[in-house]
This record gives structure tokens, sequence and C-alpha cells, in this order.
């Protein structure tokens, strides 16, 4: 019996319906508001009854005077204005403030001021300038000696280094004379300051003390380059005896046999086992004709042909990295991006040719042939080096 909608066609094409987000849980989602083109909206006023979009929102503002009619109310025009200027004359602001005008305070100038040349003030005489007056150019200026004088008694102004004057009259020239009674020169003055008990024979004074008080000294204080006495007498032993013991060198052991030992030729081997996998299944027994050989890749990968045109994935190195030091002390040409490959590279007549015309140097075509000639000559292939060392050829025997 056939049923309805139960076909194998249907079975394989079943069709559900998509299952979406109730209305009333839907304002609650992030995915509400990141619709294309739709406004952001929160939940809280999503189902509120909005006014239409071109409703304006505020207060109205109801109609009034203008400001440009406020300001210019009173506009009068012939005879009225006329009787407006004549009520505003018996104001005092009136009179003496015209509107447009500078205030009048009914002054009465001479006739002289009348003058249109006339100027108010009282007119500079140009002498020296302002520079000249504070800083002379020769460091002096020609001041009035009694003008001088008159600064010295009311300010105390003097020059720089001059001596104060009070015009005592001296019966000496107190240019030349020296105040104070002078000091006798003794010799060795510093030595009798330093050592205040040497006489002028330049022998120490003698002092008298007790026996008892250099007898304490002798036995309590340390004495100079000597150990000290501790009133057990004198020790039993030579003069040039020497306390302690040897620091020479003999048979018993020391710090760095301690610490290096005395290992036997046997024990200065390395180990057996040494760069030998010991890991049960992990040794690498070699075969027969493979005693020595080195297991691993290389470092420098000279296992597989070289590459002249390396791609950015390709991490081998075939040999041609800089080693450190011309990492650290590169070539010149380096800096100007020009690597030494470029000078040993061969090149044909004609860009030989067009590169050493574009830095100047010009060659008949016999002279420049004869360079070509000498280049394969001296080294087999036409290259930048080889050409350079071409002309040096010629210039050292004088032929360029």
């Amino acid at each position: 019996t056939a049923i309805k909608e139960e076909s194998a066609q249907n079975a394989f094409n079943h069709s559900v319906p998509d299952a979406s987000t109730p209305p009333h849980i839907k304002k609650f989602r992030k995915s509400f508001n990141e619709e294309p083109g739709a406004k952001v909206t929160h939940y809280g006023v999503a189902d509120d009854s909005l006014p239409p979009s071109h409703f304006t929102y505020g207060k109205k503002t109801l109609f009034s005077d203008h400001v440009n009619e406020l300001m210019g109310y009173q506009r009068l025009n012939g005879i009225a204005e006329f009787e407006n200027q004549v009520k505003e004359q018996k104001y005092a602001s009136t009179r003496n403030e015209p509107l447009g005008k500078s205030m009048q305070r009914d002054y009465k100038f001479p006739q002289q001021v009348q003058n249109s040349d006339f100027k108010f003030g009282v007119g500079n005489i140009f002498e020296e300038p302002a520079k000249v007056i504070i800083m002379p150019p020769d460091g002096k200026s020609d001041e009035d000696p009694e003008t001088k004088n008159l600064y010295y008694r009311s300010h105390g102004s003097t020059d720089a280094g001059e001596q104060i004057k009070r015009n005592y009259n001296w019966n000496l020239d107190k240019d030349q004379h020296r105040f104070g009674r002078p000091t006798p020169k003794q010799p060795n003055g510093v030595g009798q300051c330093l050592n205040s008990d040497t006489f002028s024979s330049n022998n120490p004074k003698s002092t008298i003390v007790k026996k008892t008080v250099e007898d304490f000294k002798f036995t309590n204080d340390d004495e100079l380059g000597k150990p000290k006495n501790l009133r057990t007498g004198k020790p039993p032993v030579k003069e040039d005896h020497t306390f302690g013991i040897s620091t020479k060198p003999g048979g018993e052991w020391n710090v760095p046999k301690c610490i290096v030992g005395e290992p036997s030729e046997r024990e200065l081997q390395p180990d057996p086992n040494l760069g030998v996998s010991t890991r049960l299944g992990f040794r690498n027994v070699p075969k027969p004709g493979d005693e020595g050989r080195h297991f691993g890749v290389p470092t420098i990968r000279k296992d597989i042909p070289y590459k002249k045109e390396k791609s950015l994935a390709d991490t081998y190195n075939y040999g041609d990295e800089p080693n450190a030091g011309q990492v650290v002390f590169p070539e010149f040409w380096l800096r100007c991006g020009v690597s030494a490959e470029e000078f040993v590279k061969p090149m044909p007549h004609e860009e030989i040719q067009e590169l050493f015309e574009s830095i100047g140097m010009q060659f008949k075509k016999g002279k420049f042939q004869a360079l070509v000639n000498k280049a394969f000559e001296l080294h087999g292939v036409l290259c930048i080096q080889s050409f350079v060392n071409a002309i040096k050829w010629y210039e050292d025997r004088g032929l360029s």
C-alpha cells in the first residue's frame, strides 16, 4: 500500500523547516543588533512604540522680536531725527562723547597746536646709542671727573679694581708702601712646625721621665716592627727565626692537588662509551665498510646539488653563507648591496664595456679588445675582476 509523502524520493530529500529564535527571545540575542543595516536597539525599548521617523524632539521656539529690531528700534528720518538731536543736546554725554567720534573735553589749545606738523612731548636728542654707553668698545667710557666724583659720593660707584680713596693726607706713597710689621724669614720653618722639639742645632730636646713609666710602656704598648711583649722573657730561638708553617711546596698535598689530583695516564683517557649510544635498541652498529662513516645530516649540505636560486622556504646551508668574521667585519661592497660574487661572474663584452663607460672610463675599440684578450689570458674568463686586473697590468708597464 503506497503511503502519501513516504516515497523513496521524499526520504532522501527530507526537508526540515528552519528552527528560528522566537520573536520574544530574539531581542536578547547579540545577532539581533548584528544584522546588516539594522539599528542598534536596546532590548528594553525593542517593543516600545516610538513616534514616526520625521518626528522632531525638543521644545518649539515661540515667535518673538528679533535682535536687529530691538537694537535699532528707533529709526528716525528727516524732521523727526532733527528734533531728536535737539532733545539729546542737553545731555553732557551726548555733547562730550558724540557717536563715532573721540571724546571732546573742550580744551582751548594755543595757535601753534593747530598746525598739522605739531607734535606733543619733548624730542629725543640722538647722541650715543645705549649699546655704546653700557658696553664701550675700548672698555672705558669718557666720563666727566666731576660727574664721576658725584656718583662716588652718592652711590659709592667705582671702576672695576679701583682702590677706594678717602682723600687722606698721607706722608708716604700709599701705592708702594706696605703697612704692618715684617716677619723675619726662618729656614726650615715647616720642619720646625711639624717637629716642635727640634732646636736650631737639629738635636731633639731631651725629656727626663720616670723609669716606671717607661717600663710600663715597654711591657704594655706595641712596639713598631716587633712582636708584643707578653712578659714571658726572651724566647730561646735564633735571631733570624721565623715563626709559623713554611709555605714552600713540599711533598704534601696542597689545594691544587686536592682539586686536580694525580691521575694516571689510563685515567686521563676518554671513556670507551663516549659519543656512543648506550640505550638498547638505539645503538648504531656499523656494517663492514662503514667503520669511518658519520651518521646524521651534515650542517653544510654538500651531499645535495647546489641551487643557484634558493627559495625563501629553503633553510639548507650550501656553504655559501657568510661566516662569523664576515658578519662582524663585512666587505666594503656589501654595504652597497653588491656581493663579491658579482666581480667574478662571467659577463659578455657589451655589458663590460657599458658598465665601465657608465663610470667615465672610455676605451677605443682596439684598446678595449686588447684588454679583453689580456683578461682571458690572465684568468681565462671575462668578468669585472679580470678586466680590472688587465687594466692594472697595462698601467704597471706604462702602456696605458
